[in-house]
This record gives structure tokens, C-alpha cells and sequence, in this order.
């Protein structure tokens, strides 16, 4: 089979041109974030930052305290955040996707919350 030459208005020209377009989109994408550094600083942990922010500090002594859930979600509530559990003793629990900055989410074992995420 030939495919004759790449012109204008050819199906192999229209096919290399839209996937040219959407890698020069989706560079563009990557590139902006970059420049601001929100890409690095989102996955950079606390420790690469220098110091934990006020919310993950708080994070981390709710998990370090190991708090019944009940009291734990009390603390929470108390600093103005909302929390929710995530798993139970390994069990994973039914949760929304949605993703918000200020709701912890709780890993309980044995009725102790031993570990939480953002989001």
C-alpha cells in the first residue's frame, strides 16, 4: 500500500496535524503549571518545604495523639475543619470523590484514628 505524499487535506496530514495540537495543548498545560511551581510544591512533602503548614501540623499531631474516633473528630470540628472515615480496621468505607481542602479524612484501627489525609 502507498500513502502517497503528505499534503494538505490528506487524511495522514490531518491525522499528524491534530496530534501535533494536542501535544503542543497539553505541553502548554504542564509549562504553565511549572512556572508558578504549583506542580512542584503540591507534591513536595513538608519536610522538602522546610516547615509543615499550620493544617498539616495539626495532621500530624491528631495522627501522633492517637485519639478514640469520636474524640479525634471532636478536635477536628474544634479547629474548624470536617472530617469523615475513610477505613475501619482495614475495611475500606463508602465515601464521596469530592475533594475538600479543610476535611480530614480518618484511617481508624481498633477505634483509634492512626492515620488522616486532606481532601
Amino acid at each position: 500500500m502507498r500513502w502517497g505524499k503528505l499534503s494538505v487535506g490528506t487524511p495522514v496530514f490531518m491525522l499528524v496535524s491534530m496530534l501535533a495540537f494536542m501535544l503542543l495543548v497539553l505541553s502548554g498545560c504542564t509549562a504553565e503549571n511549572a512556572e508558578d511551581g504549583s506542580a512542584d510544591s503540591a507534591s513536595a512533602s513538608p519536610s522538602d518545604q522546610g516547615e509543615a503548614s499550620p493544617m498539616e501540623e495539626f495532621r500530624l499531631n491528631l495522627i501522633a495523639d492517637r485519639l478514640p474516633e469520636v474524640e479525634a473528630g471532636a478536635r477536628t470540628e474544634g479547629s474548624g475543619y470536617s472530617w469523615r472515615v475513610g477505613e475501619i480496621d482495614g475495611e475500606p468505607q463508602a465515601v464521596t470523590m469530592d475533594y475538600r481542602e479543610d476535611r480530614l479524612t480518618f484511617t481508624v484501627e481498633n477505634g483509634l484514628v492512626v492515620d488522616a489525609v486532606w481532601g
